[in-house]
């Protein structure tokens, strides 16, 4: 299966592209951005330099990712989500932001830079996230706090 690129979607020459990946109208992906298989980047996405998206992730339309960050397979990132935002508390401002494997960040919601969303984690719709969230935890709010656990094997709680 080949890449489907929009013809007004950005992408850098030196941006690695995984076989199946589809980026729509009006995205932009940035320097040494590197994308696995079969994902899916909606329209006017910005993805900058120095992000990794692993196999079948999904950045929904609007969504803006500023690196460094490193999502892991099948994550998916709604509408209108900032990952890698410079927040005034917690731990904003510093180092890679990654999203674990399974996670999904809901419509509106803002990723401080240098935070760990674990595996199978849910941030829901417009949270500001400034700490790191573990395995299988829903957050919601400003800044957002757990709000409960998912049933999600070997959870580290």
């Amino acid at each position: 299966m080949s890449n489907q690129i929009h013809p007004t979607a950005h992408v850098s020459k030196d941006a690695r592209i995984g076989e199946g990946t589809q980026i729509g109208a009006n995205s932009y992906v940035g320097e040494g951005v590197v994308m696995g298989a079969h994902c899916k980047v909606g329209q006017n996405v910005s993805i900058g330099a120095k992000v990794a998206l692993g196999d079948a992730v999904i950045v929904e339309d609007g969504a803006d990712v500023l690196g460094p960050a490193w999502i892991e397979d099948g994550a998916h990132l709604y509408q209108g989500v900032r990952l890698g935002d410079e927040l005034q508390c917690g731990k904003a401002g510093e180092g890679t932001t990654i999203i674990l494997h399974g996670s999904q960040i809901m419509d509106g919601a803002r990723i401080a830079r240098g935070v760990k969303v674990g595996p199978k984690a849910m941030v829901r719709p417009s949270a500001h996230v400034v700490e790191d969230v573990k395995t299988g935890w829903v957050v919601s709010g400003d800044p957002a706090k757990l709000i409960f656990i998912l049933d999600v094997e070997g959870a580290t709680i």
